[in-house]
């Protein structure tokens, strides 16, 4: 297989990351942060949306656990059914999916998953005061024709954007803390691998 230079390829050792990267609350970051192609597919952008986002920084074995049961049930349900994962994300946003077929059990446990991993994170970042209201929503930023998805509420998603812009300015801030300035070099120094400070 060959793979598009666009592929963004993570590697991690916990699954308190994959949990992250697919919660509610990376999506928005993502979607702020990121290109698309076309009208409605986001082109994910490791810089813009990955290396700036505030990930939280108290580690949770349950949202670890979490990441390892959102990736175990996707996979399971992706077998069952033969199904690829775009297939699957659309039959998890359909609004109108009857619950007499045989697929629906399962995707309801996938949204719970995914509603467990968007209330963990918002704990981690010690956001109690926010409600997510996970349902259908309309999204603007998406066709006409195809912009049910289930998330959280838009308004909250505002919330949620400005608190993390608050919180990438922080640590921004903190990372450049400490960091020398770079000094220009007289044209006459003999020491131009280490200048004198």
């Amino acid at each position: 297989m060959i793979f598009s230079e666009a592929t963004i390829v993570f590697a991690f050792n916990t699954f308190s990351e994959l949990a992250i990267l697919n919660s509610s609350i990376h999506d928005v970051w993502a979607w702020k942060n990121s290109s698309t192609m076309g009208a409605s597919t986001l082109r994910y952008s490791g810089t813009n949306a990955f290396e700036t986002f505030p990930f939280p920084t108290v580690k949770s074995e349950k949202l670890n656990s979490l990441g390892n049961e959102l990736h175990l049930t996707r996979l399971k349900i992706m077998k069952h059914y033969q199904l690829g994962l775009t297939d699957l994300q659309n039959i998890f946003h359909n609004i109108h999916l009857d619950n007499k077929t045989e697929i629906y059990d399962d995707i309801i446990k996938l949204r719970e998953i995914y509603k467990s991993i968007d209330f963990e994170i918002i704990k981690l970042y010690k956001w109690n005061d926010i409600d997510l209201k996970h349902y259908f929503y309309e999204l603007n930023h998406l066709p006409e024709n195809d912009r049910s998805r289930f998330t959280i509420n838009p308004t909250v998603k505002k919330e949620i954007l400005k608190r993390l812009l608050l919180l990438n300015l922080e640590q921004s801030k903190s990372d450049n803390l400490g960091k020398k300035r770079l000094r220009v070099v007289s044209k006459n120094s003999t020491n131009t691998l280490f200048p004198e400070d």
